[in-house]
């Protein structure tokens, strides 16, 4: 760091006496809050109750000669149901199907034994990115060493992953991979390893877009490569006129938000901490749902392009792509370690100490909400608080 840096509101807050005390009954109750959701959690998940019955069951169905049923909901919820048994509610398979060749290896083993191994895998993915952004998160040492650690340890989205076998550490795997190669200048390839979070759309299209309309064209030419090839693998995986019954599929399951297409497809904005969670609580039932998703889309847009008039930034880019995604839980929070973390040095280096406490609320808020019984959109304002910290130029880390 440079000599101007011990002069930021990060080291001056390191240096009240109050800092560490209260950090440390802070975080200490969220490490344990979290321990507890994942003892009680995870016996659940391995009796079934958990969203990895879907990827579980989309690997069996390849494996098996049954990928041309992956979009039909009747057959995956049939499946299931024959593999796990009548455990509660069956989740439908709504990603792009080359996602499914990852899970035919766990398919040759019973679910418990399947669920165990994707477990473990996870937890190395969450070491694994840790190691790869332990030197950004090192600038937070100052403030106490121990906190270098809390991003990880603390943040109630991992827990939620965790136990529901969702597919969150891969997609973050591959986001924290495709911004190290950029901090590398390996931009074609940052955008290859960018296309392989495709699975879950909804996160890395925003983001590629965002670095075509900064004119980071070699990002684009490698995150358009992978993408052409995954379209064609999930084409042979589930037939090539599997497009039109991927978008019918992903239209119905948009456009049915009524009791019986909530409970068939288990979308529930409310519980969505982004524009669209935010909007649709704001408006609830007062508003058709034509005018609620031509609200959902305009704002989208516009923040967008309210991103576009600041530097180029990978961290930048990960935050607005989690608020303008269409379908976005508590899980899928999980990426946001990737700008908290990256932007520690810029951060700590600050003249805002409401920079850093943007960092703080962000991680606190989820388990605050889950303690206080209250809707999870609400999460959707610390993110943007958080977002506005680091567009400020106080997290940014530029390409």
């Amino acid at each position: 760091m440079s000599d101007g840096t011990q002069f930021g509101a990060g080291f001056r807050l390191a240096a009240s006496p109050w800092f560490r005390p209260v950090a440390l009954i802070v975080f200490g109750c969220l490490f344990f809050i979290q321990g507890g959701i994942l003892l009680s959690g995870i016996p659940k998940a391995l009796q079934g109750n958990s969203d990895f019955k879907h990827l579980y069951t989309a690997g069996y169905m390849v494996r098996t000669g049954h990928g041309q049923q992956l979009y039909d909901h009747e057959a995956t919820d049939r499946f299931q149901v024959e593999l796990i048994g009548p455990t509660g509610s069956t989740p439908p398979f709504n990603h792009l199907s080359y996602e499914a060749l990852i899970f035919i290896p766990l398919s040759f083993f019973r679910y418990r034994v399947a669920y165990s191994l994707f477990l473990s895998l996870d937890l190395f993915l969450l070491a694994f990115v840790f190691v790869l952004l332990r030197r950004y998160a090192a600038a937070y040492g100052p403030l106490w060493k121990p906190i270098v650690h809390v991003p990880f340890l603390c943040f109630l989205p991992f827990a939620f992953a965790l136990i529901q076998g969702q597919d969150s550490f891969l997609l973050l795997t591959a986001l924290v991979c495709s911004f190290v190669a950029m901090e590398r200048k390996r931009d074609f390839l940052s955008g290859a390893i960018l296309a392989l979070g495709l699975f879950k759309f909804q996160f890395v299209l925003p983001i590629a877009l965002l670095f075509a309309l900064w004119k980071k064209w070699r990002v684009v030419a490698g995150f358009g490569s992978t993408a052409l090839i995954l379209s064609f693998l999930s084409l042979e995986v589930t037939g090539y006129n599997s497009w039109k019954t991927y978008s019918i599929y992903l239209l119905s399951m948009s456009a049915q938000l009524t009791e019986v297409g909530r409970g068939m497809y288990g979308i529930l904005p409310e519980r969505m901490a982004n524009l669209r969670g935010l909007i649709s609580a704001m408006t609830g039932n007062f508003v058709p749902q034509t005018v609620l998703q031509a609200t959902i889309a305009l704002a989208s847009v516009l923040l967008v392009l309210w991103a576009t008039r600041k530097s180029p930034s990978f961290t930048l880019a990960v935050a607005v792509s989690f608020l303008v995604s269409y379908h976005a839980y508590s899980y899928d929070e999980a990426i946001l370690i990737l700008p908290l973390v990256a932007s520690a040095s810029a951060f700590m280096a600050s003249s805002s100490p409401w920079r850093i406490a943007s960092g703080g609320i962000l991680v606190v808020a989820p388990t605050a909400l889950l303690l206080a019984r209250l809707p999870f959109w609400l999460g959707s304002i610390p993110i943007a608080f958080f977002l506005a910290a680091v567009a400020g130029g106080a997290g940014q880390v530029e390409i």
